[in-house]
C-alpha cells in the first residue's frame, strides 16, 4: 500500500513520538533532619599543688620524654646520613626498649612507660608535618622549655574531683586547685610546666544537649529584587560617637589629609 500523506498510522506515530514544549517538573519533598546531641571535647587546667618531692619526680619524667625524643631525632638522623629507611613508632619502642634495660640510660625504668611513648608519638608527628609542608624540621628540645609529660588513656590515671586531687603512676596521688567543676569522661591529662608552676590539663568528652528542637518542615519568603531593596534598614548611631563626640583634629586631618595641607597653605597665604 503506498504511503498517503494524512493517514491515521502516520498520524498515530506523530502523535506518539511527539516531545512537548512545555518542560516538566518534579517535585521532591524531603523531610529536614536536625540533629539532636554531639560529642564535645573540653579541657579543663588547673594548677597542681605538689610536693617537694612530686616536683622532684615532674621534673624527672619530663627530662625523660625530653631524653626519648632527643635520642630518637638523633637516631633518625644517623639513618638518614647511612642512607637507611625512615624508623617508624614501632621501631622506635624497640629502641626505647633496649634504652630502658642499658646501664647509662637505666633510669628511664623508673619512669612510666606511656609518656616516653608519647614523646616518640611526638616525633612521629613532627616528621608527618614536616613531609606534608606544615612545619620546620623537628629540632632538639631544651630544658626548661615547655617541659610536660602526657598520659593518653584514662585507665592510667585517676581523677577525685571530691578531694581535689589526681592519681599519676608512679606519683601518687597529687591536689590541684579545684576551680571548677569538670564535666564528662575524663579522656587523657597532660602535665605541664609554665613560669615556675605545674598545671594539669585534662580532656574530656560529653553529650552537648540538643540546641533547638527537631522540626519536620521548613517555611522561607521568596521577595522579588525590587521589593528586597526597599526593605528599610534602621541607622544606629554608634555609641562610641555619642560618647565621645566627634574625632579630634588630627583624626580628621589624618583622613583628610589633602583638604587639610590646601587650607593651611591658605591660611598662610592670607
Amino acid at each position: 500500500m503506498p504511503a498517503v500523506l494524512g493517514h491515521k498510522d502516520q498520524v498515530d506515530v506523530q502523535v506518539k513520538y511527539t516531545v512537548a514544549t512545555v518542560p516538566y517538573f518534579c517535585f521532591f519533598w524531603h523531610k529536614l533532619t536536625i540533629i539532636q546531641a554531639m560529642q564535645r571535647l573540653q579541657a579543663y587546667k588547673f594548677e597542681l599543688q605538689p610536693k617537694r618531692g612530686q616536683a622532684s619526680a615532674f621534673r624527672r619524667v619530663s627530662g625523660c620524654c625530653r631524653l626519648v625524643f632527643n635520642r630518637a631525632l638523633a637516631e633518625q638522623k644517623a639513618r638518614h646520613e647511612r642512607d637507611e629507611k625512615h624508623a617508624g613508632y614501632a621501631a622506635l619502642c624497640k629502641d626505647l626498649t633496649l634504652w630502658r634495660h642499658e646501664p647509662d640510660t637505666a633510669f628511664l625504668a623508673r619512669a612510666p612507660i606511656h609518656p616516653l611513648q608519647q614523646a616518640l608519638k611526638d616525633l612521629g608527628r613532627a616528621y608527618t608535618n614536616f613531609f606534608a609542608g606544615r612545619a620546620a624540621f623537628p629540632r632538639f628540645k631544651k630544658r626548661g622549655r615547655r617541659d610536660s609529660f602526657r598520659y593518653p588513656d584514662p585507665k592510667q590515671f585517676k581523677v577525685d574531683q571530691a578531694n581535689s586531687r589526681v592519681f599519676l603512676p608512679k606519683i601518687g596521688w597529687v591536689r590541684y586547685r579545684n576551680s571548677r567543676a569538670i564535666e564528662g569522661t575524663p579522656k587523657n591529662l597532660t602535665v605541664a610546666l609554665e613560669a615556675g608552676r605545674w598545671f594539669v590539663s585534662i580532656q574530656t568528652e560529653c553529650t552537648v544537649p540538643d540546641a533547638m528542637p527537631a522540626a519536620d518542615s521548613a517555611a522561607g519568603v521568596s521577595l522579588p529584587r525590587e521589593r528586597f531593596w526597599d526593605i528599610p534598614v534602621p541607622k544606629i548611631d554608634s555609641p562610641t560617637r555619642q560618647a565621645f563626640g566627634p574625632r579630634p583634629p588630627c583624626v580628621r586631618r589624618r583622613y583628610g589629609l589633602p583638604r587639610w595641607e590646601a587650607l593651611r597653605d591658605d591660611s598662610h597665604n592670607g
